[in-house]
């Protein structure tokens, strides 16, 4: 198992407390930054030429501190005062690979306050507390496209924060996911099913919407054919075994 999961799951569930105290979210990530430690910016744009603090944050904003393409010296040090500050039980990871991450400078999943709507940041609280609690029936698919309708939110970096979340439940899908799929044989479309918000998890995995069942596993054996185009429905597959990179949904 990736050294990094734990401390990603245990800081996910722990998130949920703070849906109605995001103000100390910002302050512990504002002491972050005065102790030397790279995070998200923190100051907002109440219009276009006038600069404010910022009042409100979503559990993928705050993720986003703990997986930009910094150094690895300096995520360690982000999630060493995490733990240190909430006292988590999983370990400091020794290892980050296999995490994707998004650009420094767009690692808010929501907009300036003058661009940002009243549901955008209740939206995404929504939707991370069913990814987390694997809950995505209750309404998943309509909080997806909700969020995807956010400025500056796309699928690639919606499946992505989604993943820090719940990396055993989350498909992410930035454009390298999307290119190795395809160098696979495997022909995704990022179409209209994801737009309606089609999102599976592990077997069911989010934010995935494909017209070809996937093969299973990949092995030293040939890659065993790809059936025919079906019809954009979940499927289940088999429970035990995650790897979005050789386990795919079909």
């Amino acid at each position: 198992m990736f050294s990094w999961r734990p401390i990603h799951e245990e800081t996910a569930t722990r998130l949920l407390e703070y849906e109605h105290r995001q103000d100390e979210l910002i302050a512990l990530l504002g002491a972050m930054s005065e102790a030397g430690l790279n995070v998200v910016p923190l100051t907002d744009k109440a219009t276009e030429t006038e600069q404010s603090q910022l009042e409100e944050i979503d559990p993928l904003t705050f993720m986003a501190s703990f997986n930009r393409p910094t150094t690895f010296l300096s995520r360690v040090k982000n999630w060493e005062y995490l733990k240190q500050t909430w006292g988590l039980k999983a370990e400091v990871p020794t290892d980050i690979h296999g995490i994707p991450t998004i650009t420094p400078q767009n690692a808010w999943f929501f907009p300036w306050k003058y661009r940002r709507g009243a549901s955008d940041i209740p939206n995404l609280w929504k939707l991370a507390r069913l990814a987390i609690e694997g809950d995505w029936e209750h309404g998943g698919d309509e909080l997806f496209q909700a969020c995807l309708d956010i400025h500056m939110v796309g699928v690639g970096k919606l499946t992505t924060g989604l993943f820090w979340l719940a990396p055993t439940k989350i498909l992410p899908l930035p454009a390298t996911t999307v290119e190795y799929l395809k160098s696979k044989g495997l022909k995704p479309e990022i179409n209209g099913a994801i737009r309606r918000g089609q999102a599976i998890r592990r077997g069911q995995a989010l934010g995935f919407g494909v017209k070809t069942r996937l093969p299973p596993p990949i092995t030293s054996s040939p890659d065993p054919p790809i059936p025919k185009p079906q019809s954009l429905t979940p499927f289940s597959a088999p429970d035990p075994i995650f790897c979005p990179r050789s386990h795919f949904l079909s």
